[in-house]
């Protein structure tokens, strides 16, 4: 296992940056093809935009700022990184008193990368990026150790391979959950992980849907 998880680390760089041109957002975990691990970032605001689409950049923005649809994506970010700072909540769901540090760890990681997956899928261009930077700029303030720990993980990379297979993701989310926790092959452990993804998405969904963007 521990040589497997080794390889994994030593992959997540090349995963991450096909995570980032995939999604091509803000917000995402990246990485430069020519990064190891450890110059892992989480992308803050998005990039500058090509010299020609300079001008539908702002106006994009000054509408969006208008409609106050971006106070809006600020807000549901914070509310979305709050779920991951509140201990007793949403990341609890289903526990056991017996779990250890490293499983409430990946509790809280699956949920990360549940955000960070599900906004990018369903919440396009400034208001996906606006929504992302807010909610890692408040793990950030809020919760550094957690923050960095989102950045040095290799979890995202196995979820996000799981993603990308696009079979069987829940149970394939589920099996990594568990390697991830420290339990591989283990059917309850992966049967948590599963869980956790379903009761997560539905969580995440909830919340980008109440937030009516005009």
């Amino acid at each position: 296992m521990e040589l497997f998880l080794l390889s994994a680390v030593c992959l997540s760089a090349a995963l991450a940056a096909a995570y980032a041109a995939a999604k091509n957002r803000g917000g995402a975990l990246m990485f430069s093809a020519n990064e190891d691990d450890s110059d892992m970032k989480i992308a803050g605001a998005p990039g500058p935009a090509p010299a020609d689409d300079t001008g539908d950049t702002e106006a994009d923005l000054a509408e969006q700022t208008a409609s106050g649809n971006l106070e809006l994506a600020k807000k549901l970010g914070e509310e979305l990184a709050r779920k991951i700072l509140d201990e007793d909540g949403v990341t609890n769901f289903g526990v056991d008193s017996r779990e250890g540090d490293e499983v409430r760890r990946q509790r809280r990681l699956l949920l990360a990368f549940v955000v960070d997956n599900e906004v990018g899928d369903t919440v396009e261009g400034l208001l996906g990026h606006a929504v992302l930077n807010s909610f890692y700029d408040l793990l950030k303030s809020e919760a550094p150790d957690f923050y960095e720990d989102v950045r040095g993980s290799a979890s995202f990379s196995f979820y996000l391979l799981c993603v990308r297979d696009g079979e069987n993701v829940e149970h394939c989310i589920g099996n990594s959950f568990a390697m991830l926790a420290g339990y591989e092959g283990d059917k309850v452990m992966s049967e948590l992980g599963e869980a956790l993804y379903f009761h997560f998405r539905d969580i995440v969904s909830a919340a980008i849907t109440a937030c009516r963007f005009a």
